[in-house]
């Protein structure tokens, strides 16, 4: 997601203009109902993320996990009220998306993945699960092992509510949970991520187990300001996900696949779901506001509509 139509150099110099509101230490308390922030989340190979949980009213009651993955802007609530910009989208801050979610999906518990940084306060860098430019765009190119780091950090997560007695099972392992893992705008990087790294991880036993417990994947108008790989064109990896057997959802606006200055996320799309659809994968796509011109204020709205995600 890019939320505004220059590039990180010219914001660069943008931000050295406005002063931003000097910004308190970041509290490991949340403002909101039955959420939780876990800081220092372990995964693989030392790397961490902080994350957010979404609690049932009755945790232990939970049928299905929801991980999700946020786009540029979206931060802690405090982080976005005392930015200059970002403070005109403080409502979709990543605890009231993981409270959105959590009303959407019944029954459920939501994992929110934060990105280990956020590039001027703003741009998110899921650095962790794959690699960026100094500019903050995502490349692709090598095993960053996000795979592996997302299945350790998901374990460790539900572990961690089992030591605070917030979930009915002791280990990851005695879960009987649909895991649906949901990217939004910049965070979809992250789920393309993951599909390329499908062939590398087939013999892993900790990434086996973990994808077992997945029944979906969904982008929620994915986009970057990149040149490619906002949607999977490869048509072997994917193979690799028509062979995963996973349910796929693609939810667009105009926002992203009709944006004039990126056509190719729109044309990359368009293949992504062509292709899947030819293989007889589990593919849904669904387009919303199509009618009418690319806003941001309906690119977050997408939010809104995953009821279309079952």
């Amino acid at each position: 997601m890019f939320l505004f139509n220059y590039s990180v150099r010219l914001f660069r110099s943008v931000s050295s203009v406005f002063s931003m509101k000097m910004t308190q230490e970041i509290s490991s308390e949340s403002k909101y109902a039955n959420c939780k922030r876990l800081m220092n989340v372990i995964g693989s190979e030392g790397k961490s993320n902080n994350i957010i949980v979404c609690l049932p009213e009755n945790s232990r009651q939970c049928k299905q996990h929801v991980i999700y993955f946020g786009g540029d802007v979206q931060d802690y609530i405090e982080n976005m009220e005392n930015h200059y910009t970002n403070q005109n989208y403080a409502k979709w801050n990543l605890e009231s998306t993981a409270q959105l979610l959590q009303s959407k999906f019944k029954d459920s518990t939501v994992i929110v993945v934060k990105p280990s940084k956020m590039l001027l306060k703003t741009f998110s860098i899921y650095e962790n699960f794959l690699s960026f430019d100094v500019d903050g765009l995502p490349e692709f190119d090598c095993d960053s092992g996000a795979l592996l780091h997302l299945s350790k950090l998901y374990n460790n997560v539900i572990n961690k509510l089992s030591d605070e007695n917030l979930t009915s099972s002791k280990s990851p392992g005695d879960i009987d949970v649909d895991v649906k893992i949901v990217g939004f705008s910049k965070g979809c990087v992250v789920l393309t991520k993951l599909m390329f790294e499908l062939k590398t991880y087939e013999n892993d036993k900790t990434v086996q187990d973990f994808l077992k417990k997945v029944s979906t994947f969904c982008w929620l108008d994915g986009g970057h300001n990149g040149r490619k790989h906002a949607y999977i064109t490869d048509d072997a990896v994917v193979k690799y996900i028509k062979d995963l057997d996973k349910q796929i959802y693609v939810l667009v606006t105009p926002y992203q696949v009709q944006c004039p200055n990126r056509k190719w996320i729109g044309r990359e799309e368009r293949q992504f779901v062509y292709k899947l659809e030819a293989m007889n994968a589990k593919v849904k796509e669904y387009q919303f506001f199509m009618d009418d011109p690319p806003s941001i204020e309906n690119h977050f709205q997408v939010l809104t509509k995953v009821d279309a995600v079952d």
